[in-house]
């Protein structure tokens, strides 16, 4: 079995690309941390619509939860996030 180091932020960025096999768009990516190990890692699209974001939510935290062995969770949101005052 091959031994991943994750030391910094810039690690964990590299390991998204790798473990996904492309570089996302309009998407957040998290991924799921049991002590010392790499769990599940979750890409989803961005909302689109205003007015979605409580569903999306809802949806993620669903997906995330689904790995009972997790400790943490790592997300990063790739792409822009507009706002609507």
């Amino acid at each position: 079995m091959n031994v991943l180091t994750i030391k910094d932020p810039a690690d964990l960025l590299s390991f998204i690309g790798h473990t996904l096999g492309f570089w996302p768009q309009e998407s957040l990516v998290c991924v799921t941390l049991s002590h010392n190990n790499v769990g599940a890692t979750l890409r989803i699209d961005l909302p689109r619509q205003p007015g979605q974001e409580r569903m999306y939510a809802r949806t993620v935290a669903s997906y995330l939860t689904s790995d009972t062995d997790a400790s943490s969770i790592v997300g990063k949101v790739i792409g822009s996030l507009q706002r609507s005052d």
